[in-house]
């Protein structure tokens, strides 16, 4: 069955190098990637190391992205589960590095927030340098967290981008 590949923030990372795996294996390989706010994986080295931020520093990017209320940091139960699990995330993006291997052969959609403070525009055209298909960049309402703030329009690109594909 056709399928495609999305992930979001350190997820778009996790998709990549996923499609990369399976265009290195003789399978059935995915119509496309759908890379939402996210850099091209070739920046990800060069940026500031965050696993060793302190909890308060963690608060403060989880406030700053915008995807968390900040009743919800400011809860120490809530606050106790989710540190620690943004530190791992912090810990395994920082020690990503991008092994070289052949291009994708697959058209990839950028999906990117206006207002993401986290993600440089000037950026997002690189992606087209890890592939030998299109690359197709859309920019939606919001910030990090687009994909929740205008939910509606982002759904819509997709499905008309799902449609496209099967042309």
């Amino acid at each position: 069955m056709p399928y495609v590949l999305f992930g979001h923030s350190m997820g778009a990372l996790v998709a990549f190098e996923v499609a990369r795996q399976l265009n290195a294996m003789d399978v059935e390989q995915p119509m496309c990637l759908i890379a939402s706010g996210c850099e091209p994986p070739q920046y990800w080295a060069n940026r500031a190391k965050r696993g060793t931020l302190t909890d308060e520093q963690i608060v403060s990017d989880l406030v700053k992205y915008g995807g968390t209320a900040k009743e919800l940091v400011g809860h120490p139960e809530m606050r106790a589960l989710m540190v620690p699990l943004l530190r791992f995330d912090y810990e395994l993006i920082d020690s990503y590095v991008q092994e070289p291997l052949e291009p994708l052969k697959l058209p990839i959609a950028v999906l990117a927030g206006m207002d993401d403070a986290f993600v440089q525009h000037s950026r997002l055209s690189a992606w087209q340098s890890v592939t030998t298909a299109p690359t197709k960049i859309k920019f939606f309402t919001g910030g990090h967290f687009f994909i929740q703030s205008d939910v509606i329009a982002v759904l819509a690109f997709i499905c008309i981008l799902l449609c496209e594909l099967e042309e």
